[in-house]
């Protein structure tokens, strides 16, 4: 009864324990000089990619579904950054154009 007991518990704690997520670096406030200019945030998509529907009446919008795409995400790839970061050593006098 005791063991039952101890691993309600157990599992009520680490039910109830919130992780902390991890900053990645794609959620990091850095942007080249004029970045904002060419580059939109995704919340202006939604204005033409949303209710759009195929030849068979399904619902093919992007607006909500692109957040956990591969596309969206793929500025917090570790290898991408990795890559660059190889770069920027390799070629210092590149850095400002790499």
């Amino acid at each position: 009864m005791k063991v039952i007991a101890a691993a309600t518990v157990f599992s009520s704690l680490l039910l109830a324990a919130r992780p902390v997520p991890a900053q990645q670096p794609g959620q990091q406030a850095q942007q080249a000089p004029g970045a904002a200019a060419l580059f939109r945030p995704a919340d202006g998509c939604m204005a033409c990619h949303n209710g759009l529907t195929g030849p068979g009446g399904e619902d093919i919008s992007i607006g909500m579904h692109w957040r956990p795409s591969v596309m969206a995400n793929s500025a917090r790839d570790p290898y991408w950054h990795a890559a660059v970061r190889r770069e920027v050593v390799d070629h210092p006098e590149a850095q400002a154009d790499i």
